[in-house]
This record gives C-alpha cells, sequence and structure tokens, in this order.
C-alpha cells in the first residue's frame, strides 16, 4: 500500500427527517453520492433564520396567489348554464372580446385611484355587448366586477355579503345589483368582488358605489 493520504471528505447520513447521524457503522461517502451531499447541505440550511423565513415569504405568496385565483375566478365559457352572469352565446363560445377604453373604465378608475385596471367586454354574433369584466388591484387589495346582460332582473339577486377570508385577515366582499343601460334601457346583473386589506375602506365604498354604476354597462 503507499503512503498516500486518502483526503478528507464530509461523511453524513440524512435521515428522511432531515436528521444527521454520525457513527463508524452509518457513514455514507458524500463524494460518492452528489444527491445524498446536495440533501444533506439543504438540510442543514433549513435551520438558518434566514432560509425559513425566506420559504415562508416564498410559501405566503403562492398561497395569496391561489386565494386570490379561487375567489375572483370569472365566469368563463361553460360555467354553469343558469347563472345570470354566462350569457347562453358566451357559455357556447360564440362570443367575441375587446378591450375596455379609458373611457369605460374611467369610474372604476377614479374610484380605485392609484390601482391598476383593465377590463374586457364580449359580444354576441349579433355585435350586442352582453358581458363585461373588470379586474382592478394594487398589489394586497384586489376587485373584480363581472356584469351580464339579461332578459329580466333575477329574483333576489340584490345583495351585499362580506365575510373574513381567515382570522384577522383581510375580508372578502360580494355585491351584487341590478341596473340599467344608459343606451338602451337594458337590464343588467353585477356582482362585485373584492378583497379588502384589514383597516381598509376604499375597497368597500369602490364595491358598494361601483355595483350601482349604470355608466359601467354598455
Amino acid at each position: 500500500m503507499s503512503g498516500r493520504k486518502r483526503p478528507d471528505v464530509d461523511l453524513v447520513t440524512v435521515t428522511d427527517a432531515g436528521a444527521t447521524h454520525e457513527g463508524a457503522d452509518d457513514l455514507v461517502d458524500s463524494t460518492r453520492r452528489p444527491a445524498a451531499r446536495a440533501y444533506g447541505r439543504f438540510a442543514l440550511a433549513s435551520r438558518r433564520p434566514l432560509f425559513r423565513r425566506i420559504a415562508q415569504v416564498v410559501i405566503g405568496l403562492g398561497v395569496g396567489v391561489a386565494v386570490a385565483v379561487a375567489v375572483f375566478r370569472g365566469p368563463r365559457a361553460g360555467s354553469h348554464p343558469t347563472s345570470p352572469l354566462v350569457p347562453p352565446a358566451c357559455a357556447t363560445g360564440q362570443c367575441s372580446a375587446s378591450g375596455m377604453s379609458d373611457e369605460e373604465l374611467r369610474d372604476v378608475r377614479v374610484a380605485l385611484s392609484g390601482y391598476s385596471t383593465s377590463g374586457l367586454r364580449l359580444r354576441d354574433a349579433n355585435n350586442v355587448p352582453v358581458l363585461i369584466e373588470v379586474v382592478s388591484t394594487d398589489g394586497s387589495g384586489v376587485l373584480t366586477i363581472n356584469a351580464a346582460r339579461v332578459s329580466h332582473a333575477p329574483a333576489g339577486w340584490a345583495s351585499e355579503n362580506i365575510a373574513p377570508v381567515a382570522p384577522q385577515g383581510p375580508n372578502r366582499m360580494v355585491v351584487r345589483a341590478v341596473v340599467r343601460s344608459l343606451t338602451d334601457q337594458a337590464a343588467w346583473a353585477v356582482e362585485v368582488r373584492a378583497i379588502i386589506p384589514s383597516g381598509s375602506t376604499t375597497l368597500l365604498h369602490a364595491a358598494r358605489n361601483l355595483a350601482v354604476d349604470e355608466s359601467l354597462v354598455p
């Protein structure tokens, strides 16, 4: 045998729970097992306060996005056909969409100054406006407006509901109303949804006012 010394290596066994053991019978040569070496480093890093804080932020953002998507997913083609917010033409994919103009969104932007606002207008095969969808957010609060042209006012549609999403967290608000178009007096069923950060009143007032704003519908 030669007199060459074997270089020092990290000898660590990592269990499923992330614990480490040092012992002659349990040693794993991590230089021969890159995956074990990387996992071992991850397990050690996860004990550091900064690493844990970053992980909490990433998880929190992911949960926030998931909640927003679940709460504010607007009506889409294929939704339940009895909903007044899904005109028959749109439910069967016969609607065409175009962006709403700055003038059409003016009232929303005045009510929610500093928020990013965009909207879509959908028309049926006869070029008649039948649906609008508006989204407005500042990164913490979110408001959506969905309004559909209806043949008559849905029974019991007008309502308001507000409830906390989680204890000590933001409130989720839903306001429904029926308005008439200033253009042709057609009835529109309107639904405004909002996630309101704790202590904020801007979205609360905006939701109530925009739900009955006739100028929003074509």
